[in-house]
């Protein structure tokens, strides 16, 4: 309105002079519009705002009875549930486009209304918020910088701490090490002492089979004492016997006997007769074995020990007899001989062969019982029957001999 009054004036060619009251008053009525200009467009916002809440609560209370009647519904008929949840659904999002639309339309048409007091508004918001942002912001700049300077501080701190401790594990582990050096050294010394000691062990034990054995031979030797004394003690009965009972012409007589029987035997006679002469002294199995049949001369035994000798050979040199040394070998013992010059330093089968040999042939038939005893049994082979042969004529030679040797000592303490 005033607008259009001020065109009017400026269309008048003249122009009174206007009074002060009239201007007063003009500016008075000025003013008072502007205040009820004030009024109504707070009025009208207000009102704005009413509406806006009593749409938001229609549509609230709307959709509380809405689900009201959903609940009631669900528990009368739950099977009914789908059918009225899809149309209230529908009702529900059409009445909030209808509220939303209604709202956004009074919005914009008291926007187009009021627009420079709404922008007024707006822009004031807009700017305090704006300061209120740069002021929070600047505080929480000069905050955060406080915060982080602490943090910074703090985690110095920490860090300090951690390599204080890190030093601290540092040093530990060195004194460890030393220790552990120490302890590796303490090892080794204590390894070698653990190996002398195992090798004193191992020559201990050497050293104990060793006695073992000695003691085996020992307890060997014990038994044969024993039976030796056994052996005394029936001759000490039988000599006790000849002297209490016989006669000197008894005694006489069985050492005759005695003497003749260990004559035979070394000439290889039977002496079957004298043994019934001489009763039960003369039961002993050494001397049955050969008592019809005579006992093998030493001669014998030396010819029929060169046979073995000779099998024995013989089945050596087919066992060893693989290579063309050993052919060659042969071949040259056809024309050469080489006799050794100390039979003693000769090893093996041969050697013991040798000495055997050389012992039978001087009258030795216990050193040559000895070495064919010394070869071991898986090599003898035909001469375990010499062997067993030659032990045979040993044990009829030394009973008759003890025979003898009683008789003789009963005679003489009967003279």
């Amino acid at each position: 309105m005033a607008t259009k009054k001020n065109r009017k004036l400026k269309k008048r060619k003249p122009l009174k002079k206007v009074s002060t009251t009239a201007s007063k008053k003009t500016k008075t009525t000025l003013v008072s519009r502007k205040l009820v200009k004030q009024r109504n467009s707070s009025l009208q916002i207000s009102l704005l705002i009413k509406n806006t809440l009593n749409t938001l609560q229609k549509a609230l209370t709307k959709s509380l009875a809405f689900i009201i009647s959903l609940v009631k519904s669900l528990i009368k008929a739950p099977y009914l549930f789908i059918n009225i949840f899809s149309s209230t659904l529908f009702l529900i999002i059409k009445n909030v486009f209808f509220s939303i639309y209604t709202v956004f339309k009074n919005i914009v048409t008291n926007i187009f209304k009021f627009k420079e007091v709404f922008f007024g508004i707006i822009f004031g918001i807009i700017s305090g918020g704006i300061g209120a942002i740069l002021a929070v912001s600047y505080l929480e700049f000069n905050s955060s910088i406080e915060r982080k300077n602490k943090e910074i501080i703090e985690n110095q701190k920490i860090i300090f701490g951690k390599i204080s401790l890190i030093e601290d594990n540092i040093k530990s582990t060195i004194k460890n090490n030393d220790k552990n050096k120490v302890s590796i050294e303490e090892l080794k010394i204590s390894k070698e002492k653990l190996l002398k000691s195992e090798k004193k062990y191992g020559l201990l034990e050497e050293e104990i089979n060793n006695l073992n054995y000695s003691i085996k031979e020992i307890e060997k030797q014990t038994f044969n004492i024993d039976s030796d004394l056994s052996v005394l003690r029936k001759d000490l009965k039988s000599n006790s016997r000849l002297i209490l009972s016989s006669s000197k012409s008894e005694l006489s007589n069985r050492l005759y006997l005695a003497q003749s029987l260990l004559d035979r035997l070394e000439s290889g006679v039977p002496y079957s007769p004298q043994l019934e002469a001489l009763g039960k002294e003369g039961l002993d199995p050494a001397l049955l074995r050969f008592a019809k049949g005579g006992a093998p001369t030493l001669k014998d035994l030396e010819a029929r020990l060169s046979a073995r000798a000779g099998e024995q050979l013989d089945a050596d040199r087919t066992k060893k007899d693989t290579t063309w040394k050993e052919n060659l070998k042969k071949e040259i013992s056809k024309y050469v001989k080489i006799k050794p010059t100390n039979i003693k330093e000769i090893k093996g089968v041969t050697g013991a062969l040798l000495r055997a040999e050389q012992s039978i042939s001087r009258g030795n038939l216990a050193s040559a019982i000895n070495e064919i005893s010394s070869v071991p049994a898986e090599e003898r082979g035909p001469l375990d029957a010499w062997l067993t042969e030659a032990v045979a004529r040993q044990n009829a030679d030394i009973a008759a001999r003890n025979l003898l040797a009683r008789t003789t000592a009963a005679l003489q303490q009967k003279n």
